[in-house]
């Protein structure tokens, strides 16, 4: 494995538990390896140290096959053509293990509000996915295209809802 930073390989990024073989067969091209330094070095390091816990990538590069067998849309930024990029991640403690549910929700709605402060022109779209019970399961993030600037959103039972704050945001966990 490449290390690209102290806490990240390449290999990271292509990755899904659910089709872990789509996931191993999916193109490594050295355009591939450049975004994946790109999103390292202005992404997910500097939330990773500022979590101070282990970031985990749950989906990075899809190939069609994968993304078609995930049910993800044509247009999927996971897709990785021309400059697109889309990570979705999350979060273990610091010796690899699950954190409690509870626990992980909490630092990922922390983490979504730091992102909205101190990475805000880092990104395109930012989606934090959450259970019926308001429990956040995953940050989606991507990246800066015409038609996504900094969008941040929310999604629960099916529907995105965009937010424009951290009180929009708050009104979602405190429900």
């Amino acid at each position: 494995m490449r290390n690209i930073s102290k806490n990240f390989s390449r290999e990271e990024f292509f990755v899904s538990e659910s089709y872990p073989k789509l996931a191993w067969e999916t193109s490594r091209t050295i355009q591939d390896f450049l975004k994946c330094n790109q999103i390292v070095f202005n992404v997910l390091q500097p939330i990773r140290d500022h979590a101070n816990k282990r970031l985990v990538i749950n989906s990075g590069k899809r190939s069609k096959r994968l993304n078609d067998a995930i049910g993800g849309v044509t247009s999927s930024q996971h897709r990785w053509i021309g400059d697109d990029w889309a990570v979705d991640f999350g979060f273990k403690n610091t010796r690899g293990g699950y954190m409690r549910l509870r626990d992980h929700s909490d630092l990922l709605f922390e983490t979504y509000e730091w992102i909205m402060e101190n990475l805000f022109f880092s990104f395109g779209q930012m989606i934090i996915y959450l259970t019926p019970t308001n429990l956040a399961r995953f940050i989606h993030i991507s990246s800066r295209t015409k038609k996504h600037q900094s969008e941040m959103m929310v999604k629960k039972n099916g529907g995105y809802f965009s937010i424009k704050d951290r009180i929009d945001l708050r009104e979602f966990k405190n429900v």
